[in-house]
């Protein structure tokens, strides 16, 4: 998705922001017919050379859209035909609909032939007022469109997708490209709508509201977070990053962490670890310095030195495992839990936690009680409901990652890739946040800024290395680069 710096809106935001426009104007359907032109316009942009489009119109506001829509297409020179799902109910969309029959137009006699015959589909079936389960008639319609072979064009949201989820029905049209208006929805930036939606283009019709559900991060955003470091600075202003996993077998996770913590700029980095797993985190880490865990009063004297926690990378889930999380868990200093970690907080009660947590949707599952399925069906639920039960800025990992900290914005990152589906990322976004926070970043700013650089790494190293095989250390090599071009 293209990255767009913008609020992101509630549906009901929306809604509002559209009846305070319309107070305003006297003229009725002069905002569809607005939001026409300017679909209108990206319309010719994205495929110059289409002369002739199929506009499937669903009965509500999306429909008119539509109509409106074709009746600026066809006065253009294209030739259009039109597929009415179901009357109009509202007047607006009614209003539209009379114009574009007025006008001369028509309405598609054979459904399938039509959808063939065009350069480009417009789907204004469903727009931002889905929820729920389709009838069979748009299901119809979604079907055709997808298997058509045709490029779509979305006016809004792409029909069968929630606009306030992200969650998708079981037909969902998948776009070339979405126009949507006045802002962002949660469900055109986060979860599994992001294979619907294609490249997402704004238009905000010179509307906005002060009042939103969030943010797309944006190189503005990051750059605001910028430490500046004086000539005579030292590694004690840079922060004490302490890491406490790597539990027997497990040295991997740990020092991955730690590389990606220094490489973020923290000034000094220790990892706690089981016995046998320290040998293998210092031969990989030469830089970090390595204390093992043997007694509650190793870590009590390893978090007595340390400025933030890093807790989980390859902690496991044993008794020696439950012996460091403890007081770990108890310590008065900023940390960010991950991993084991997280499988461990999952099964205890902590309300008032006051972290980062950096779960992805299977360790969400376990700490909200819910199944992975729900978790992805409404991640902007989600997010919320982890910041507020742990009292934590929560980061919930995926496509379109969500950060949320207790009665504030979430924020949402619009980089990354697919490539980054392996073994090792979650150890490098750790290791990295945690950097930021030791440089005296606050909970909510050293996520978005961890997120933001570790996305920005991952897809420097897709262009870099290829698209897909590239490692988590291969990531967190260009963090230095991702440091100095946006912070």
């Amino acid at each position: 998705m293209r990255e767009i710096a913008c609020p992101v809106y509630r549906i009901e935001q929306i809604r509002e922001i559209e009846a305070q426009a319309l107070a305003r104007i006297d003229e009725p359907g002069s905002l569809m017919t607005k939001a026409a032109r300017r679909a209108l316009l990206r319309l010719r942009q994205c495929w110059p050379t289409a002369r002739s489009l199929t506009i499937f119109c669903g009965a509500g506001n999306n429909g008119g859209d539509g109509y409106a829509l074709a009746r600026l297409a066809l006065c253009d020179g294209y030739a259009v035909q039109v597929v009415g799902i179901a009357p109009s109910t509202s007047a607006e969309a009614q209003l539209h609909r009379e114009a574009w029959l007025s006008g001369g137009g028509q309405f598609a006699q054979e459904v399938g032939d039509a959808a063939m015959d065009s350069d480009v589909l417009v789907d204004a079936l469903l727009g931002i007022g889905f929820r729920g389960e389709l009838r069979a008639h748009y299901v119809d319609a979604i079907t055709l469109m997808n298997e058509s072979a045709r490029p779509v064009l979305a006016i809004d949201v792409p029909s069968g997708v929630s606009a306030d989820s992200g969650g998708v029905a079981s037909a969902a049209v998948r776009a070339n490209v979405t126009v949507t208006f006045i802002g962002m929805k949660p469900g055109l930036v986060t979860g599994p709508a992001l294979d619907h939606c294609g490249t997402v283009l704004l238009e905000d019709l010179g509307l906005s509201s002060a009042l939103c559900w969030g943010n797309m991060i944006s190189v503005a955003t990051v750059s605001s977070l910028r430490t500046v470091r004086t000539k005579n600075f030292h590694k004690g202003r840079a922060g004490h990053v302490g890491i406490v996993g790597a539990g027997p077998g497990m040295p991997g996770a740990a020092a991955l962490c730690a590389m990606a913590a220094l490489k973020s700029g923290a000034g000094k980095v220790t990892v706690g670890c089981h016995p046998t797993s320290a040998q293998a985190v210092a031969v990989q880490c030469p830089e970090v310095i390595v204390r093992e865990l043997s007694s509650p009063k190793d870590v009590q004297e390893l978090l007595g030195d340390i400025d933030v926690l890093a807790l989980g990378p390859g902690l496991g889930k044993s008794e020696w495992s439950r012996m460091v999380f403890a007081p770990c868990l108890e310590v008065e200093l900023p940390k960010v839990i991950d991993a084991d970690g997280l499988n461990l907080l999952a099964y205890g009660e902590n309300q008032s936690l006051k972290a980062i947590l950096t779960p992805h949707p299977g360790e969400a599952a376990r700490m909200l009680g819910r199944s992975i399925w729900d978790i992805e069906a409404d991640r902007p639920d989600a997010v919320d409901a982890l910041a507020a039960r742990f009292n934590s800025t929560a980061v919930l990992k995926g496509a379109g990652t969500l950060i949320k900290g207790p009665d504030l914005p979430t924020w949402v990152c619009s980089r990354g890739n697919a490539g980054m589906a392996s073994a090792g990322m979650g150890d490098a976004l750790t290791g990295i946040v945690a950097g930021f926070r030791g440089q005296g970043l606050c909970d909510v700013d050293s996520a978005v800024w961890g997120v933001w650089c570790h996305a920005s790494a991952g897809d420097l190293a897709a262009r870099e290395v290829g698209s897909v095989g590239f490692l988590a250390s291969d990531v967190i090599d260009r963090i230095p680069v991702m440091r100095d071009v946006y912070g």
